[in-house]
């Protein structure tokens, strides 16, 4: 028996000992379980989760309870290399994120569990093998999802292909920037994505976000690398994990140095307020688009959130029906005729990631691993072994939604700006004074005619400080062992003096860079911190142009997972 092995089988033997054979007590156990929990929740919530602006630092936090404030645990985290889980709404007992029990039927007698445990064909995950395990042994923690629906075609319906071509430096960065998302998070992703119901604050939150940087709504922060308070301290026993909510230390205090921010995906929160940054419903609007957030994408989500759009009194408007797997646009107009007309797409992948490939599906949907079968699988393989977010080209080809989502939201901010300039200064004046105004400034005079609105759009700022120059490029950089191809490259103006600056992509999880650029979703105190999706980029010392790598297929970069099995 491996050590990994026999730290699984002390483990499962100190969850499962507690847990009743008998139905009758089982039901008992599990009544009294979901009441202390409960109980613990909301004494929790009301003695640490709640934010105060007078204090600088969270209240109580020993090490388990840092890992509970966190809805999505932190992507590089360590320190668990056997994982229980118990389910106890579900009623599900899952070991190594792939093995999931029936609770109520658990098999019990001997080590006949553990020899249920076997390697599946994806790297890392387990499954249950028949052998040993029934299938009311079993089970499923994905929630149940409807069979896709088609959008009824014909008289007022029409099929349209997205836009997924990347065409200024500001569509390239923001399109970069989401991508970063689903790498950091992607095994969150792959192991309880199918968990996530439309209502979860999980999937609200993710969705938020990417919606938050794709429409330009989302600031990055020029963040100063401050361990007193955006990350935990070394000595801490934490291996890294944020302290959840904290006073970030930003350059030029654009953020306010007083007031406190909670980190995405923790449930922090001001009192009387909501944790997280995302609108409490599943469906909503965002620059005159309306979200429907959709554990499946199809006819049937697209067709709500139009009835949606009705119902507020609106004729036109633009529609997203998105899950965290897929996405899918629409539009809505009154035709020449004066019948409303329905424009949409079919589901695009937002990412490499899959859902057939979640964790959270059936254990026999993962065939056992063998010799003889040859099949040794990494779900969502492009984003944790290859650099596939560095060029635009990569960009469209593997995060195709991403990209059609950017272009999606460009043309909705236009359109929802009026045609010609509303203000008694002339466009030539206003648009002068948005190359000198600060990024509020800009923001507002952007809507007051589309020609302002274009313009805007071709000066765009990542922060005060820096500009995007130009539109990025494809470089190499000379490494001690292999180069690093298909590196995304900025060039920087800073906004006061003008200076250039070359600048290129930094690869490496931990590294920090001349620029580091971190998102922040949400607005007034319910703004969220996203430190784990740091942008970093360093001066382009040692680099080339990559025109070979621009347009082709991904290069093999070394994989930093740490699933163990």
């Amino acid at each position: 028996m491996t050590r990994f092995e026999s730290d699984l089988n002390i483990l499962g033997m100190r969850v499962i000992r507690d847990i009743p054979c008998d139905a009758e007590k089982y039901r008992e156990w599990l009544k009294d379980t979901r009441d202390r929990y409960a109980k613990m929740e909301e004494e929790q919530d009301a003695g640490i989760l709640t934010m105060s602006a007078s204090e600088a630092r969270p209240r109580g936090l020993s090490w388990p309870t840092r890992h509970e404030t966190l809805a999505i645990l932190r992507p590089d985290a360590r320190v668990f290399s056997t994982v229980v889980i118990v389910n106890l709404d579900a009623e599900v007992l899952t070991m190594q994120y792939g093995a999931h029990f029936n609770l109520a039927s658990f098999p019990h007698r001997g080590a006949q569990w553990r020899g249920a445990i076997r390697p599946s064909i994806y790297n890392g995950y387990p499954t249950l093998s028949l052998d040993f395990c029934g299938r009311d042994q079993m089970a499923e923690p994905a929630k149940k999802r409807r069979t896709p629906e088609a959008l009824v075609q014909g008289h007022g319906t029409v099929r349209v292909a997205p836009k997924r071509t990347l065409y200024s430096g500001r569509d390239v960065f923001l399109a970069h920037a989401l991508a970063k998302i689903y790498r950091t998070y992607h095994r969150a992703i792959t192991r309880f994505g199918l968990e996530w119901d439309r209502d979860s604050f999980v999937l609200r939150e993710f969705v938020f976000a990417i919606l938050s940087i794709a429409s330009g709504e989302a600031q990055f922060s020029s963040a100063v690398c401050c361990r007193e308070y955006c990350f935990a301290r070394e000595e801490d026993h934490c291996n890294g994990f944020h302290l959840n909510w904290q006073r970030p230390c930003f350059e030029g205090g654009d953020l306010g140095a007083l007031e406190p921010c909670a980190t995405f995906g923790s449930f922090f929160h001001r009192k009387g307020e909501v944790a997280g940054a995302a609108p409490a419903g599943h469906v909503y609007w965002m620059k005159g688009v309306v979200i429907n957030i959709s554990t499946v994408v199809d006819g049937a989500a697209i067709q709500e959130a139009i009835d949606w759009g009705w119902t507020q009194g609106k004729q036109e408007f633009q529609i997203i029906a998105m899950s965290v797997f897929d996405i899918a646009f629409a539009e809505v107009y009154v035709g020449s005729d004066k019948h409303r007309v329905v424009r949409f797409s079919d589901a695009l992948n937002l990412s490499p990631l899959r859902s057939e490939e979640c964790m959270s599906l059936h254990p026999l949907t993962r065939p056992p691993w063998s010799a003889d079968a040859g099949m040794d699988l990494t779900p969502g393989a492009r984003i944790v072994s290859c650099n596939s977010f560095g060029t635009a080209a990569r960009l469209e080809k593997h995060y195709g939604g991403l990209a059609a989502l950017v272009n999606f939201f460009k043309v909705a901010t236009v359109r929802g700006v009026p045609p010609q300039n509303s203000s008694v200064l002339p466009t030539e004046i206003l648009a002068r004074i948005m190359s000198y105004a600060d990024n509020e400034t800009q923001r507002t005079c952007m809507q007051l005619s589309q020609s302002l609105c274009v313009l805007g759009f071709s000066d765009f700022r990542i922060d005060e400080e820096w500009s995007i120059a130009a539109r990025p490029e494809s470089v190499r950089k000379q490494g001690a062992n292999n180069p690093e191809r298909g590196l995304l490259a900025l060039s920087l103006a800073h906004n006061a003096t003008g200076e250039v600056a070359a600048a290129v992509q930094v690869m490496s999880a931990n590294g920090w860079g001349r620029w580091t650029w971190v998102p922040v979703v949400g607005s007034g105190e319910r703004r969220v911190l996203m430190t784990d999706v740091a942008l970093v980029f360093a001066p382009a010392q040692g680099c080339e142009l990559d025109e070979d790598a621009a347009d082709g297929d991904v290069s093999h970069l070394e994989c930093d997972d740490d699933s163990n099995y």
